[in-house]
């Protein structure tokens, strides 16, 4: 190892081990994206979290392994110019519980973290509640965010600087997400943060309970979407699709893929390019029975030279 170049800035490892993990560090001092995921063990914890090891580091990913609450006050303790996290699909995501360790409420404040990816699943509230001292955030990405209670997702309108919001659900009998809830997150802009009125990219994929109601309050405060995802929610219908082509005319990017119904291809034709005057990307499924004219109709909206790629999925009644 005493051969890799000081330079390096990047790296991606697949077993690790104490000793290892302290020569990537006095072998690349100027590391600055670090790539642990599915590698990380509980044995490198404290190399990683000391603050005298990988002291330039920006980037680190750690998905696939447990961390605790202690875990991340500390991480955010000593890694002060961590500027992107990725934690999800960590096993034991449980919160920051800020008031267990003293002065932590100042380091989040002084943090230039700017991305976070973690999993929703264990404990969301008490995360959430921290997470909106994060001044700096601009992307925030929770998986399995459909087991989150109105009270535990709503920190997320005072995050001042919020364009990226991915929220996925999940399909089964436990999601407490309700419509009237998501309606509360995506209405009428905070007065002091403007959320959700400055977000440009909205990810809302596979939410059992998400329907038309809350496409019409995204339409209606988020008029900035440049891309939106509504992909495997089974409630939004062709008037969803009527009111975003309608209303959000900076949309570059939609997927509405397996949402309800089978889009007729003349549904394309009503609404057409005019409608959404930007759009290079848009995914969508037919119904197998469409005819000869509207597959035409569906040619023509192909041919709009705005629209770079088009994806329609067809699918058996």
């Amino acid at each position: 190892f005493v051969l890799l170049p000081k330079w390096i800035d990047k790296c991606a490892v697949w077993r690790l081990t104490p000793s290892l993990l302290s020569k990537f560090d006095s072998c690349m001092p100027h590391l600055q994206r670090l790539n642990m995921q599915q590698a990380f063990s509980a044995s490198c914890y404290e190399v990683l979290f000391s603050k005298n090891t990988f002291v330039n580091l920006q980037q680190l990913i750690l998905c696939g392994w447990g961390f605790t609450a202690h875990k991340l006050e500390t991480l955010f303790h000593v890694k002060r110019k961590l500027e992107v996290l990725n934690a999800d699909e960590a096993s034991n995501t449980t919160g920051m519980h800020s008031r267990s360790w003293k002065g932590f409420d100042e380091v989040v404040v002084r943090s230039p973290l700017k991305r976070l990816y973690v999993r929703g699943f264990f404990r969301p509230s008490t995360l959430l509640r921290e997470l909106e001292s994060f001044k700096n955030l601009t992307l925030l990405s929770f998986s399995y965010a459909c087991y989150m209670g109105p009270d535990d997702i709503l920190p997320i309108k005072r995050l001042l600087h919020l364009e990226h919001l991915h929220l996925s659900g999940n399909y089964d009998d436990y999601s407490r997400m309700t419509a009237d809830c998501l309606r509360v997150i995506f209405g009428p802009a905070d007065w002091e943060t403007s959320f959700p009125s400055r977000l440009k990219f909205l990810s809302l994929p596979d939410w059992l309970h998400l329907d038309d109601s809350v496409v019409e309050e995204i339409a209606l405060n988020c008029e900035q979407l440049r891309s939106l995802s509504l992909a495997r929610c089974p409630l939004v219908t062709v008037r969803g699709f009527r009111v975003i082509a309608k209303s959000l005319k900076e949309l570059r990017f939609l997927d509405i893929n397996e949402i309800a119904g089978g889009f007729s291809a003349l549904l394309f034709a009503e609404v057409g390019a005019k409608d959404l005057p930007h759009l290079v990307y848009l995914s969508a499924h037919r119904s197998s029975s469409s005819s000869d004219a509207e597959l035409s109709a569906v040619s023509d909206f192909k041919m709009s030279p705005e629209v770079d790629q088009f994806h329609l999925f067809a699918r058996n009644n």
